[in-house]
Parts: structure tokens; C-alpha cells; sequence
């Protein structure tokens, strides 16, 4: 009987082994990622070097929607020809895709919190556009795009493009992100976090195999965050012409070099209400790399970041803030 039943639980788990790939691995996605973990940069404010933009912005990527497409699906191509499982191909691509969101769309400067509000708001109806339609909105900086028309546009591309499907989860007044099912060879599936609001891969120091996602289960006090390779470039920041005009009434001149200092006043504002904060609570953008916006009838000025507007994200207390329950 022994010897009977033997083959049947060997196969029995040679068919299980067979139909449930492994998860990811770190080293299966690691060309796409910026090999420096990302830890905190002090502040660097640099007033005797700031300088009135001469670089100009027209559009934040220089093609077309239609272009964008195929670019993409030729940066699929390679993907498919590594010798790597079949969930860390779609992961590959779902992080291509969310690099190019984050590219594509601006943020307003600091969201609405420094007392300009009405730029960040869209018109009803965002998931009802064309994907090429939104496109052209964010591209063109019509509007600053936060987390959920990010999200929202990212998940219908993502889908058009792969066939992944995926969900938003909103935490509210926190965040709003998607998370994607993606399958194995088999079909079997995996919640797996993947936010265009700004790119990042997560993984517990020491490990090696990315985590799926699940709001209820605390990461470990001790992770590594690597942001992606930001395959199109870096997102921006939109200063309104409003905000430019407002300056004076902060006792600043109406021109490029005051943003830095009007930053600060922010942040040290900011810190003196919070005493329990840090002063990685914002995340500053490069004022060394500023356009001035020529088609805008909103905004003056744009001006990279690398990160996310709400702030620094290097911790498991900053993934725990946007991602957790």
C-alpha cells in the first residue's frame, strides 16, 4: 500500500510545484530599478545659485499618444525575451507602464495646501475620457494629475497594453493607488502594488523576493526601497501663475529664485505646527532644473522632482503611512 500511494503524492506534488510559479524575485526586475536604495536628502536650498529659467517646456514627453503606445510596446519586446517567470515579465511591464505615467503627468506645486487651490481640480468625467485624451491633458500640463487620475489611467493602460487587471484602493485623505492581479504561467494570480504616483519597489532588508500586497500585514521595521529606473524621466512640479503673482504678499519678489525661499517657509511653517515631524516632510524638488511653461494658461514655471510631492519615502514608516491600514 505504502509503496502504491507513494507515486501518487510524488506526482501530486510535482503537479502543484508545476502549476504555482515561485514569487518574484528582486534579481528578476533589478536592471529596472536604481540600484541605490533610497535614503534621506537633507535640504539644499542653494539661494546664491538660483538662476531665472531659459530652458522651455512645451510637452513633458515629445511624441504623440499614439507614439507613446508603440514605444512602449517596444520596450515590451526585450521583456519577453528574458529567461525570467512569467509574473516577473508582467511586473516588468506594469513598472515600464507606471514610469511612463509619471513622466507623462505634472503635479501642481505642493497640491493645493499652500493656499492656491482650484489648478489641481479636474472636470467630472476623468474616467470617461479617451486614454489618449488624458494623455493629452497631463502631457500638455493642462492640469496637475495627482494619485487616483494616475491611477485610474494607469490601470485602463496597463490593461489595454497587457491584459493585467487591476483595482484602486483609496485610503482616504491619505492616498488613492492601484494594485494589480498578475499571473504566472498558470493563471494563477497576485496582488502586487505597482503606483504611478512615484515608482518604487519594496522588499524587507536581507530578503530577496518582493513582497505581494496586503493592507492588513505590517512590513518589517527594517526595508529597502528602491525607486525605478524612471525609464521616460522624472515627474515635475507646476507653479501657478497665481502663486507667482501672490509672492508679494509673503514679502517676495513675483520670479523664479523666490520658490526656493517661499519652500522654506513652508517647510519651517510646517515643522513649527508639528513638532513631532522631521524635516524630510517635504520632498524638494531640483530648483537647479526649471522650464518656464510657454503654452500654459495656468502656469509659469515647472520645475523636476524625482520623488513625490507629499513628501521623502525611504521608510517602513512611509510605505505604512500611504499603503497601509
Amino acid at each position: 500500500m505504502v509503496i502504491a500511494l507513494f507515486p501518487v503524492f510524488f506526482l501530486s506534488a510535482c503537479y502543484r510545484d508545476k502549476h504555482m510559479e515561485k514569487a518574484i524575485g528582486i534579481n528578476e526586475v533589478k536592471g529596472y530599478l536604481n540600484p541605490a536604495k533610497e535614503n534621506y536628502r537633507p535640504p539644499d536650498w542653494a539661494f546664491e545659485n538660483c538662476r531665472e529659467p531659459t530652458d522651455t517646456l512645451r510637452q513633458n514627453l515629445p511624441y504623440s499618444y499614439d507614439e507613446a503606445i508603440n514605444i512602449l510596446r517596444r520596450m515590451f519586446v526585450p521583456v519577453e525575451q528574458q529567461a525570467i517567470s512569467a509574473q516577473a515579465k508582467h511586473y516588468i511591464k506594469a513598472l515600464i507602464c507606471a514610469d511612463f505615467v509619471y513622466a507623462a503627468f505634472s503635479y501642481h506645486y505642493f497640491g493645493d495646501d499652500a493656499g492656491f487651490a482650484g489648478d489641481t481640480i479636474l472636470n467630472p468625467g476623468w474616467d470617461s475620457l479617451t486614454l489618449k485624451e488624458c494623455y493629452d491633458i497631463g502631457n500638455n500640463n493642462y492640469k496637475g494629475l495627482y494619485c487616483y487620475e494616475r491611477a485610474s489611467f494607469y490601470l485602463r493602460l496597463v490593461k489595454a497594453l497587457t491584459g493585467v487587471n487591476g483595482k484602486i484602493i483609496n485610503k482616504v485623505n491619505v492616498h488613492s493607488f492601484p494594485v494589480l492581479a498578475i499571473a504566472d504561467s498558470y493563471g494563477n494570480t497576485r496582488p502586487y502594488l505597482v503606483d504611478p504616483y512615484d515608482p518604487f519597489v519594496i522588499i524587507p532588508t536581507g530578503d530577496s523576493i518582493i513582497p505581494v500586497f496586503d493592507q492588513n500585514i505590517n512590513l518589517p521595521a527594517e526595508v529597502d526601497i528602491y525607486r525605478t529606473r524612471r525609464a521616460f524621466g522624472q515627474t515635475r512640479l507646476l507653479v501657478s501663475k497665481q502663486m507667482v503673482c501672490n509672492l508679494p504678499v509673503r514679502g517676495l519678489l513675483p520670479q523664479y529664485c523666490s520658490i526656493p525661499a517661499f519652500t522654506k517657509e513652508l517647510l519651517l511653517g510646517y515643522l513649527q505646527s508639528h513638532p513631532a515631524a522631521d524635516s524630510s516632510v517635504i520632498e524638494l524638488p531640483w530648483f537647479a532644473n526649471g522650464y518656464v511653461l510657454t503654452n500654459s494658461a495656468r502656469y509659469k514655471y515647472a520645475i523636476k522632482t524625482n520623488g513625490r510631492p507629499a513628501g521623502e519615502f525611504f521608510t517602513a514608516g512611509h510605505y505604512q503611512k500611504y499603503y497601509g491600514r
